[in-house]
């Protein structure tokens, strides 16, 4: 009888902590989320940056999940380190990103890697929207920008965990830096589509690239 009744409290007591980390997980996710809409009052905004730290890069979601758009263009990420130690900077070469991930997820009709995918398109597009409000286009203005935009932020966190994977780099220096290059090869309209690949003016090409920032 007092195993049972032992058995029986544990049992509650782990609910009520499933109950609790549950509700702080969306409680952070319902910050997070009304800080990319400016809805809550100025001085409740700064909490926001700290969220950020939690729900990026994998449980990031925005308002886009209940109005899916149809794909316009092949996206191509490509991140950049350079590591600095006792003043010998090292340059690594650009590394594709987005593309493994896309092949994965086409290998299998149930892979998880679409959950990344809609991630990196979710933050490019954030990057592209911090671009664009600008009337100032000068590369410092425009690295400014991007940096401060939450889809950076986000591909920042994903870039230490790049980073963590390359065991030549993460111990070869001091102080990291990150360029992140973006390529959007956009689809043509559907009434041009027979026309050959070559015509530059049937494809539009986007190219942003950001300079190198300290991670």
């Amino acid at each position: 009888m007092k195993a049972v009744f032992t058995c029986f409290t544990l049992g509650q007591m782990i609910s009520k902590i499933c109950k609790i980390l549950f509700g702080m997980h969306f409680g952070v996710l319902f910050i997070y989320l009304t800080g990319s809409l400016e809805i809550l009052p100025t001085n409740c905004r700064a909490y926001t940056q700290w969220t950020t730290h939690y729900i990026d890069p994998f449980f990031e979601q925005d308002w886009g999940m209940f109005a899916p758009v149809p794909p316009s263009s092949n996206l191509h990420v490509f991140m950049q380190y350079r590591v600095v130690k006792a003043g010998q900077a090292t340059t690594s070469p650009w590394y594709d990103v987005y593309s493994p991930i896309l092949a994965q997820n086409h290998s299998s009709f149930f892979s998880l890697n679409q959950r990344l995918m809609k991630y990196f398109h979710g933050a490019t597009m954030n990057v592209y929207k911090a671009k664009n409000t600008l009337t100032d286009t000068t590369a410092t203005v425009v690295n400014q920008a991007i940096t401060r935009s939450y889809g950076y932020k986000s591909l920042r966190n994903y870039a230490k965990i790049v980073l963590s994977n390359k065991n030549e780099l993460a111990a070869a220096g001091d102080t990291t830096y990150l360029k992140i290059k973006f390529i959007n090869d956009y689809f043509p309209p559907y009434a041009r589509r027979a026309e050959p690949q070559q015509d530059s003016k049937k494809y539009e090409h986007s190219v942003l690239e950001t300079g190198f920032n300290k991670i």
